[in-house]
This record gives C-alpha cells, sequence and structure tokens, in this order.
C-alpha cells in the first residue's frame, strides 16, 4: 500500500530530525566532516541492502542546514505540513559526551532502529540526499530526482 502512495507522487522530500543536543558547531568543517562520515555510513548501508548508493545534493545539504539552524532558532521542532511524509525523532542530552565522528554513528544508528526512518535509508526511488546539523539539530532530506 505505501510503496502505491510513492508510485503517485513525482518529487518528495523526506525530513529527518534529530536533536541531540545543543552543542556548538561554529566552524563550516565540522558540519562538511559530519556529512562525509553520515553519507559514508549511510550509502554503506544501502550497498549492504542491494540499494544503489545516494547522490549527495548541495542543494539538500544547503536546505537541510537551513531547516536545522531554523529548528534551533524558533524552538519549532515539528513536521512541515507541506512535506507529504515526514520523520521526526526526538534524542537525548548526550552530544557533550562524544566527539562530531561519534554524533554521527549515533544519528546514522538511531535513525536506522527506527523503522520509518530505515525504510527512507532504503526506499529504492530515492535518489539524492542533504544533510544539515546546527547546534544539536540534524535534519536529512532525501528526494526522488
Amino acid at each position: 500500500m505505501k510503496d502505491m502512495q510513492y508510485k503517485s507522487l513525482n518529487k518528495l522530500l523526506f525530513i529527518l530530525l534529530f536533536p541531540i543536543s545543543v552543542f556548538s558547531q561554529s566552524k563550516k568543517s565540522t558540519v562538511d566532516s559530519m556529512r562525509v562520515i553520515f553519507f559514508e555510513l549511510l550509502n554503506q548501508h544501502r550497498i549492504d541492502n542491494n540499494v544503489n548508493p545516494f547522490i549527495i545534493s548541495d542543494s539538500l545539504n544547503t536546505l537541510a542546514q537551513s531547516r536545522a539552524k531554523y529548528i534551533f532558532d524558533t524552538g519549532e521542532y515539528n513536521h512541515i505540513s507541506s512535506v507529504p511524509y515526514e520523520n521526526i525523532k526526538a534524542g537525548r542530552d548526550i552530544s557533550m559526551y562524544f566527539d562530531f565522528e561519534d554524533r554521527c554513528f549515533r544519528i546514522f544508528n538511531g535513525w536506522k532502529k527506527s523503522p520509518g526512518h530505515n525504510r527512507n535509508y532504503l526506499y529504492h526511488k530515492f535518489t539524492n540526499v542533504g544533510f544539515g546539523s546546527y547546534k544539536g539539530y540534524s535534519v536529512v532530506l532525501f528526494s526522488i530526482e
């Protein structure tokens, strides 16, 4: 039934939100490093499950980064009604105990353990992905190109 819903959509975005605490990310290189690790984990997971790897989208990265900052700035940690499908998951205040590499593993694995989030990871029609993180809020956007 869900596959039928996906077939009717030409293009859609999925947003995964995961607040892990308020931590300082003043350097762009930190977010870029997190992206590299996250995308490696995500694409390896897809390959392990016989799904083509994602294409990393600069425009989705920018949008995901803006969305993460917006959530932090406004406190509006909720779904966007204009996006057909979204996933959201809250985390605990753990970031102060882990470096950014550990945070990436925890973010990735938290979503992987969630059936809805993992379904997005492995949905074969998603081709592009973007990741953003800002002061404890991480956002992943998926699209069908």
